[in-house]
Order: C-alpha cells, then structure tokens, then sequence
C-alpha cells in the first residue's frame, strides 16, 4: 500500500541523496567562477562533460539495478538480490578499467568534437588526467546506490551520498581558495571522494550479506543466458543516455564555439538544470521502487497508486522550481561569479532555464516509472525521437536567433521526452495480470 504521506517520505530522503551530486557541480562553479578567469569555467564544463559522457553511459548500472533489486524484493528472493548486485559490480570494474587504458583515446576525441579555445582545453585536459584514474571506483558507486535505492535502504543512500559529495564540496574549497590549486583542486577534491565513498558502501552492504557466499554464486553470476538478458536489457538504456549525452554535448560544444562568456553562462545555466532535474530524480527513484515493488507481486492497485501520486508530487515540485527561479534567479545567478559580463549573459537567457521543470517533469518521473518496471525500449525510444527533434531545432533555430535558438532547441528536446515517453505509459498496465 502507498499513500501520499509514505511515498513523500521515500522521496524527501531520496531527493536530498541525489540532489548532493549537482550541487558539487553547482559549488564547483562558484569557486571557479570567483577566479576571473572564463577559461577556467569553460575548462570545468568541458572536463565535466567528458566524465558524464563515459559515466552516463553505464547509467543503467544504477538504474537497473534499482529496479531488479526492488523486484527481487517483492518476490522476497534473497538470492536475487545477491546476484543483482555482483553481474553489474564486475561489469562497472571492468569499464572503469576499460577507461583508464583509454583515457588517451577518449581525451583525442573529445577534442575533436568539442572545439574550444586552446586555454580551455589546457585546464580541461589538466582535470581529465587526474580523475579518469578513479574511473572503476566511480562506476561501481552507481551499483552500490543502486542496490540501496532498490532495498528501500533510504538512510544509508543518503548518508552515502552525503558524505561524498559534502567531502568533495570541502575539499574543492580548500584546495582551490586556501592552496590555490585551481583545476587541479578541483578534481583531486573529485578523486579522493571517489575513492572512499564506494569503500564505505562495501562496509554498508556487510550487513545484507550480500559480500558473502560468492563461491556459490559464481557460476551465476557468469552465466553467458543470464548476463546476455542483463546487456540486451542494459542497451536499450545505454542508447538512451548516449541520445541524452549527445543532446548535452552538443550543447557545450555550440556555446563554446560561440565565445568563452557565452559557455561560461551556459555552464552556469545549465548546473542549475541539473539541481532542478535531480529534485525530479529523487521522486522518480521513489516511484521506480514501488513500481518494482508492484511488478514483482503483480498488484496493479499498488502500481496505479504509485502513478497518481508521483505525477501530482512532480507537478506540484515543477510549479514550485519555477516560481522561486522565476522570482530569484537574479540572486541565485549573483553567487556563481562576480564577472559582470557573464552574470548579464546569464540574466539574458534565464527564462529558458524558468521552462525547464514545466516542460520536463513528466519525463524526469516516468523515466523511474518504466525503470521500476525495467521496461527500457520506451525509454529508449523517447529519447531518439527527442534527440531527432533537437537536431532539426538545432538546425532551422541557431542561424536565426543564435543562443537563444540553442536554449529552445533544448527545452525542445525536454518537452520531447515528456511527450514520446507519454505516449507508452498504456502498455505498463499490460505487465499485470
């Protein structure tokens, strides 16, 4: 049984874990931001495009491990929840090795998508060199939050999430303002939070056993039937986020090929833009547990609850992170730099940013809904006919209204999301009998 009262006490716990991660990008800003320099914001963007390019990738390590967990659970199949969190643990170690014996590869060809003036790219490559080392740390993260997420482990995702992102927060301040280590403050404060923060997760998850019996488990958890289902139902998220990331890369790579002011109040922008869409993450999460939930003990009543009231919470939230940027955004933006130039351009285009939650919402919550029900190709679909739309945006908008007409591109491509992904929210009441 769900009701508004314990479904907002799932999300709140939920959002303020997930909300932690764009913060850092928002904190991470503000330092660099004071140092006068626009490279320096345009090197941080580039940099931190790069990583959620190769993390966002293998997004499905969380969320489909949200998903086969909370299923796991309705079925109170303790096996099953052993064996969804060790097959995508080996496959995020392994990726993360991956990287790391490619980091030079990957670095030629983001140069070659992403032009930008030559001392952006100094203090991009400077950042990419010292975090892409902590790569396999960083994925297996996106695993063990997962986990919790499914398990309805809601204290310890946000003590988790937490301390990694206020240590991460900490330390960029000291190394950056007190020892003036620019760029590279920036990411070893990265680093280190990385590192530790899926450590502390492995002690965590001790107590659910899930570190034991893997002498039994193995055979399973390599079973090429089973793991061949995991990556075919992982691909479809995988172009997901591959259409997402090409929508957000190509969006920092027009603005930087515009000017450097120009990707330095996008970037600003576009931090916020991910505080707003990680508020809607916290309560998808929420739903996507009890969607799971449902889907295991095929109750429809249950699945059905969990759809109204996610939508008159998420609609409620995007009213509210509409109104208070509509009202504030001259504050908020005043404390991400004092370059004047920047701080305009930033007022000049902050009525896209206004549009964001109203157009977005839906996506933002159905995208946990289809995930509680690891119902994917939806998903998928949605963002391709999204990412179509964006591009012919792109195409007919720039000439004519220049960024402007990359901002309407965009919340083109948000409201897309909302609106394909609409469209097969029938076909989740087929999933029970």
């Amino acid at each position: 049984m769900i009701t508004w009262k314990t479904y907002i006490l799932i999300a709140i716990p939920l959002i303020l874990s997930t909300i932690t991660t764009p913060i850092l990008g928002v904190v991470d800003t503000m330092v660099i931001g004071h140092l006068l320099n626009p490279a320096f914001i345009g090197g941080v963007a580039i940099s931190v495009t790069i990583f959620n390019t190769l993390y966002w990738l293998f997004g499905f390590l969380r969320v489909s491990t949200t998903g086969m967990v909370a299923q796991a659970f309705g079925r109170d199949n303790s096996h099953d929840q052993k064996l969804a969190f060790w097959r995508p643990l080996l496959l995020a170690v392994v990726m993360g090795f991956i990287f790391i014996i490619l980091q030079q590869v990957i670095l030629m060809v983001a140069t070659i998508i992403m032009k930008a003036d030559a001392t952006v790219w100094l203090y991009a490559k400077q950042y990419f060199s010292i975090r892409i080392w902590v790569a396999p740390f960083a994925l297996a993260m996106y695993v063990i939050i997962g986990w919790l997420i499914g398990a309805k482990q809601v204290r310890a995702t946000l003590l988790l999430q937490l301390y990694m992102n206020i240590l991460n927060i900490i330390l960029c301040i000291v190394f950056v303002i007190i020892c003036h280590m620019e760029i590279r403050g920036v990411a070893l404060a990265t680093v280190v939070a990385e590192i530790t923060a899926p450590l502390i997760g492995l002690y965590l998850l001790k107590s659910q056993q899930l570190l034991t019996g893997w002498q039994k488990l193995r055979a399973e958890v390599f079973d090429r039937q089973v793991v061949q289902t995991m990556l075919r139902l992982n691909s479809d998220f995988f172009i997901r986020t591959a259409c997402l990331l090409t929508a957000f890369t190509l969006f920092t790579s027009i603005g930087s090929s515009m000017s450097v002011d120009i990707l330095a109040a996008n970037t600003i922008l576009f931090q916020l833009h991910f505080v707003f869409a990680y508020f809607f993450d916290g309560l998808a999460n929420a739903s996507s547990i009890y969607i799971g939930n449902a889907v295991g003990s095929n109750n429809k009543k249950l699945y059905e609850q969990t759809i109204r009231i996610s939508f008159w919470w998420s609609f409620g939230l995007a009213i509210v992170l509409s109104a208070l940027f509509y009202f504030l955004g001259p504050v908020i933006l005043a404390s991400f730099t004092n370059i004047e130039a920047i701080y305009q351009l930033t007022l000049q285009y902050q009525m896209w940013l206004v549009l964001f939650p109203l157009v977005g919402f839906w996506a933002l919550m159905l995208s946990g809904i289809f995930s509680g029900a690891t119902m994917i190709a939806p998903i998928r679909n949605s963002h391709i006919w999204s990412l179509i739309s964006y591009l012919l945006a792109l195409v007919i908008c720039l000439p004519l209204w220049g960024n402007d007409g990359l901002w309407f591109a965009f919340i083109l491509f948000t409201f897309g999301r909302s609106l394909f992904l609409a469209i097969y929210q029938p076909r989740l009441k087929k999933l029970f009998i």
